[in-house]
């Protein structure tokens, strides 16, 4: 759960580790809707990279979902050149990471 009492999702099919690295799929499902430019978001899908060894990620693509069946996308990012951050205490990444990455 996030700090936002968010469900976080690893797809499982997506996990791919290499060494320190593990690439991976998330999905977060808002609790409530966060409003935007676009209207309200029901979910983001996340493919990243984590890094075990730093605990920092690279976010290569974000896509935002219009409607709760995920079938709306109502904005998609994707990082040409994706680096690895700082991951904020209680996001979705710090609890991916924090799943992934556990020994």
């Amino acid at each position: 759960m996030t700090a936002s009492n968010n469900r976080v999702y690893v797809d499982p099919k997506s996990v791919h580790a290499q060494k320190e690295l593990v690439d991976a799929t998330v999905r977060v499902v808002f609790t409530t809707p966060v409003e935007s430019p676009q209207g309200p978001l029901y979910a983001t899908r996340t493919r990243a990279t984590f890094n075990c060894t730093t605990r920092k990620l690279a976010v290569k693509e974000n896509v935002f979902y219009a409607n709760a069946k995920e079938t709306k996308v109502a904005e998609r990012k994707v990082n040409k050149v994706p680096g690895f951050g700082w991951v904020p205490e209680g996001s979705l990444g710090a609890v991916a990471l924090a799943y992934l990455c556990r020994k």
